[in-house]
């Protein structure tokens, strides 16, 4: 879309001069006190000029916004009500797929139960009877694997997704302290600057160095 279609040319010539003003400002350094109120005064313009474009920027968004929440509403209820409606069946497909597995888990169980029982019936009979062959076989059987049935699908395929779920947030802690495995911790580095700004850094951290610096503010 024509960015020209949207805005008008008086808003379009005042963005050209906002940009061409910060390009037209290479470099800013801050060393003496002359440099030091020019920066302050440089500042305060900036946030005026930022003013200016956000009031010019909310007059041709707000009219529009008003009409495009109304279009959205109207299109969240059937697109929410989809979503469950996926969920829901993804949920039952996988109970299905789970007694599918639980089914195929008991089928191996009573394979595994027969075999060790031919073995063991096969062993007796060779000692008994001085059959090395049958020795030879019984140790030679092999317990086959049952997978479960998935029925086939000409529209839908299935991929398998891992997930982690912590149970017991102290022990994780723990083991990747204990190995070393810092990547796994992700501290919340928003927490951490409203404690800081809270406490003024009067209270230590382990671990954690606080720091402060002077930002300007408009009056």
């Amino acid at each position: 879309m024509n960015e020209g279609m949207l805005i008008p040319i008086a808003s379009q010539e005042m963005i050209r001069r906002k940009l061409d003003w910060c390009k037209s400002i290479e470099s800013v350094e801050v060393k003496t006190e002359q440099e030091y109120l020019n920066a302050c005064e440089l500042t305060k313009l900036i946030k005026a000029g930022i003013k200016e474009l956000d009031e010019d920027r909310h007059i041709l968004v707000d009219p529009i916004k008003a009409e495009a929440k109304e279009i959205d509403a109207a299109y969240k209820e059937p697109i929410d009500a989809m979503k469950n409606l996926e969920n829901r069946i993804g949920r039952a497909i996988g109970s299905y797929h789970a007694e599918l597995q639980r089914i195929a888990a008991e089928k191996q169980r009573a394979i595994e139960d027969q075999m060790q029982k031919d073995k063991a019936d096969l062993l007796k009979e060779a000692k008994i009877t001085g059959n090395f062959e049958l020795a030879h076989a019984a140790q030679s059987l092999r317990t086959p694997t049952v997978k479960e049935e998935i029925p086939k699908t000409p529209s839908l395929s299935f991929r398998t997704y891992w997930r982690a779920e912590i149970t017991n947030l102290s022990a994780f802690v723990a083991w990747c302290l204990a190995g070393q495995e810092f990547q796994y911790l992700s501290p919340n580095q928003s927490t951490l600057d409203k404690f800081a700004g809270a406490t003024e850094g009067k209270t230590p951290i382990p671990g954690v160095v606080f720091k402060s610096e002077q930002r300007p503010v408009g009056r």
